[in-house]
């Protein structure tokens, strides 16, 4: 299960690094693993193998929560330190069948990612750099690094990149490769774009209203 668990975690990295379709099936494919092995050993009443896979299906579901954007992540978290604590070292049920090893880095890697700011979270995993024009990023992820910049009140930093998608949007920036929106979706996301600006001018910038793309 650990094995299994790392391979789709790995995949589902590279997916993400690669902004390839189905990244966010791949994160809640680990979790859901998990979850399938806890019914198996709560029908079987193995109590200890059920304590290690809720503890597990926490950290697992707090990875997939931080690298999806979804509420919730620091939560799980916690309380998948809490049970490794609370049943990990009180039965020593934690340290059997290699469990350990794998639970540790897991709790160092979720950490690391709850601790770092959301600008640094993103820029930790992408391959390209957001402030070069000449490298092809989707314009929804830009809206989303612009509002984290944004909440961490680095304002230059978010105005710079929603400048940079309209840009886009009004065709002064064009990546290769880029499959051409219709015209209603580009005039949608200009607004949308607009707005955005408008609101961090004017420090006013509440949530990013999510962008269409083809």
């Amino acid at each position: 299960m650990i094995l299994s668990y790392f391979i789709l975690l790995l995949l589902a990295l590279f997916f993400k690094i690669m902004h390839f379709p189905f990244t966010m099936w791949l994160f809640l494919a680990g979790p859901i693993l998990i979850a399938i092995f806890g019914i198996v050993a709560l029908v079987k009443k193995q109590s200890t193998k059920l304590i290690q896979i809720s503890i597990l299906l926490c950290i697992a579901l707090s990875i997939a929560f931080k690298f999806l954007y979804l509420p919730g992540a620091l939560l799980f978290l916690l309380l998948g330190i809490f049970l490794l604590i609370f049943f990990g070292v009180r039965q020593r049920a934690i340290f059997q069948k290699g469990y350990a090893t794998a639970l540790i880095l897991l709790l160092f890697f979720s950490s690391y990612n709850h601790l770092i700011q959301p600008s640094t979270f993103r820029l930790t995993y992408m391959m390209e750099d957001p402030f070069d024009v000449k490298q092809p990023i989707p314009p929804y992820f830009i809206q989303l690094l612009a509002f984290d910049f944004y909440q961490e009140k680095q304002f230059e930093k978010a105005e710079w990149l929603l400048d940079r998608n309209l840009s886009f949007y009004k065709g002064e920036i064009i990546f290769p490769g880029y499959a051409l929106e219709s015209p209603e979706s580009l005039a949608k996301n200009l607004k949308i774009c607009e707005e955005a600006k408008s609101a961090v001018l004017s420090k006013n910038w509440q949530r990013p209203t999510p962008l269409e793309h083809e």
